[in-house]
């Protein structure tokens, strides 16, 4: 019986260390890295970025890979964290604004597909696929969809929570998404 015990024991252990969260990547879109000196500091800037543990930068492709520890940042944090520093980032659509908020019904109202073939917000119409600017998930634009208003144009979202969200940190959504702010 004390032999089961201390096997159980030293189990349970070697399962807490491998519970440890695996590096997450995401790859942001950057403008204006035109010369040396601008991609050495944004190479310079993510350095310091907490939770970033590797980065791939590439100027003639106009784009960042970026590998972080997912419990000390998220897509987000990064992309506002360089967009803070003059950088213009723009996170992928299907990416969560903010992955530690816990208002969206993520999975039930969509899901989470790269490179969907989605129409383009604001502007879309009911029956149209769109990402929710706020959880990065695919959702078919219904008459119950939620929306917000974007100086006169409909902006869709996923849920009430990614509505809420979206009301509260609007300039900041707008700006992981590369939209144009609100006047």
């Amino acid at each position: 019986m004390e032999r089961r015990i201390i096997l159980l024991m030293v189990s349970l252990s070697l399962a807490g260390v491998s519970m440890a969260s695996e590096p997450a990547t995401t790859t942001l879109s950057v403008k204006g890295l035109t010369c040396d000196g601008c991609t050495a500091a944004f190479e310079r800037h993510l350095g310091t970025i907490q939770g970033v543990t590797a980065y791939v930068v590439s100027a003639d492709k106009g784009d960042v890979r970026v590998t972080y520890d997912p419990d000390k940042s998220d897509a987000g944090a990064i992309g506002e964290s360089l967009l803070k520093r003059g950088f213009e980032v723009r996170l992928a659509p299907w990416e969560p604004v903010d992955a530690s908020f816990n208002g969206c019904s993520n999975g039930l109202c969509g899901s989470r597909r790269p490179n969907a073939r989605v129409s383009s917000q604001p502007g879309a119409a009911i029956g149209e696929d769109v990402y929710c600017p706020v959880s990065g998930v695919v959702l078919r634009i219904k008459d119950s969809t939620p929306r917000a208003d974007l100086n006169g144009k409909t902006v869709y979202v996923c849920c009430d929570g990614c509505l809420r969200y979206f009301q509260a940190h609007r300039e900041r959504v707008l700006a992981l998404r590369g939209a144009k702010r609100s006047s």
